[in-house]
């Protein structure tokens, strides 16, 4: 295979190194080291790309300075070779990367191979290896539009958010405060919702999803729609039938406690049962609780959410019981290489993606300020993040709350205070400071 692809390398050299400054720009705002598969044609490349970088023409004189042997016979031999004009380099690029790109399915598949044959998890290679080539397929495939046409989708979106009477245009959390200082949850961006243990934060992020998944602006009617936005919830904490509790009992069903302790439930408590069961049968909201998860399944089942479903929203709780792909051995590394990865789903599948996450132990609550950086495991959850938002409890009452929207890309910071009502699992609100 490596012979097959040394006179496209010689081609691509020439056309750098000997071609004029046409020639030599488009192939070098094209290509990428990985093209070359033989160690002289990285290394001239390479050279090409340091000189370029330097506000010089790339050189043979230069490239022949490399000790390596090979090399340097690679320039006696390509110095004196015709570079193919203008018209045949857009040929050369065009094969290059499709040989590239077949030698990387190639190696990914033999590598996928490999993994089987030493027992790894079939899921979970087959996860690695659609990853793999999703990436291949959309190398170099973004979408690239004018800022006008980006501006035009900011004021269609604030022209609907307009006809419905709110002063945000995102996806709303149902706590008007929160919606106010984000201006509603928007495709792409990664919230995190970070708190202690106990603090109610699964429960808050229920309540939210739960409020999304029934209220969605229908363009068409002009008019709240009938199901509200797709909500996909991955539940590493609890259990499917421990999250149904809880949203159960905030929809209007018996008391979290008497949900636990079946024999307690009365008629009347059967009845409300019923009638938050129908809400929940009429509203697109998904939970998957595996006992535990990797990055690689999690996006590929993200993806067939998204195919399936038309997944708007996706939630993790908890982040960091996601596990990574077992290459780094410092967790806060592999905790980084997550949050990276849900940062960039958010952006792939067009949704909102939200992480709950956990806040270290010396996190202040009350009137004491628990900051962003307190989020353990790694920095680099609240570097991806667009919003985070963090709750705490007010050590002289375990009702009130306070949530504190302490970064905000797109819109303002602030608290909100709260109250929490544990047999309805319902966070009201008190009172909101915005700055």
């Amino acid at each position: 295979m490596l012979g097959e692809l040394i006179p496209i390398e010689d081609d691509l050299l020439a056309l750098i190194y000997n071609g004029g400054t046409e020639e030599r720009d488009l192939v070098m705002e094209q290509a990428s080291v990985d093209w070359f598969v033989s160690t002289s044609g990285k290394s001239l490349f390479s050279s090409a790309v340091q000189e370029m970088e330097s506000g010089r023409q790339p050189s043979w004189v230069v490239a022949m300075q490399t000790p390596d042997k090979e090399t340097r016979d690679r320039v006696a031999t390509l110095s004196s070779k015709a570079p193919c004009g203008l018209i045949g380099a857009k040929s050369v690029i065009k094969a290059a990367a499709d040989y590239s790109h077949r030698m990387q399915v190639a190696s990914a598949c033999a590598t996928a191979e490999r993994e089987l044959g030493e027992g790894d998890n079939p899921l979970e290679v087959a996860g690695r290896l659609e990853n793999k080539l999703r990436e291949l397929s959309c190398d170099g495939d973004t979408e690239t539009i004018t800022l006008g046409h980006a501006a035009e989708r900011l004021i269609n979106d604030s022209e609907r958010a307009s006809r419905r009477k709110v002063m945000f245009s995102g996806i709303p959390s149902g706590l008007a405060g929160v919606d106010v200082l984000t201006g509603g949850f928007r495709a792409g961006q990664m919230v995190v919702l970070a708190a202690r243990t106990g603090e109610g934060k699964t429960s808050l992020a229920t309540q939210m999803l739960l409020h999304a998944a029934r209220n969605k602006w229908d363009d068409a009617r002009d008019d709240w729609a009938q199901r509200g936005h797709v909500v996909c919830m991955v539940e590493l904490e609890m259990t499917a039938s421990e999250v149904a509790q809880r949203a159960v009992a905030h929809l209007g069903g018996p008391p979290l406690w008497k949900l636990r302790d079946a024999g307690k439930l009365n008629e009347q408590d059967i009845k409300d049962s019923k009638l938050a069961l129908q809400v929940l049968h009429n509203i697109p909201f998904y939970v998957d609780a595996p006992p535990r998860i990797r990055m690689a399944t999690l996006r590929a089942k993200a993806r067939m959410w998204k195919k399936r479903h038309g997944m708007e929203i996706l939630c993790v709780d908890l982040i960091g019981k996601v596990g990574g792909e077992g290459r780094e051995r410092e967790r806060w590394r592999e905790v980084a290489v997550i949050s990276h990865g849900l940062k960039a789903l958010a952006k792939e599948l067009d949704c909102v993606v939200i992480a709950v996450a956990q806040l270290s132990r010396d996190a202040a609550g009350g009137d004491g300020e628990a900051g962003i950086h307190q989020i353990r495991e790694s920095g680099d959850i609240e570097q991806d993040a667009d919003i985070v938002m963090l709750l705490t409890t007010n050590p002289k009452d375990s009702t009130i709350k306070q949530i504190r929207v302490a970064k905000n890309r797109s819109g303002l910071t602030g608290r909100v205070g709260l109250r929490f009502n544990g047999d309805t699992q319902r966070f009201s609100e008190l009172v909101q400071e915005a700055k």
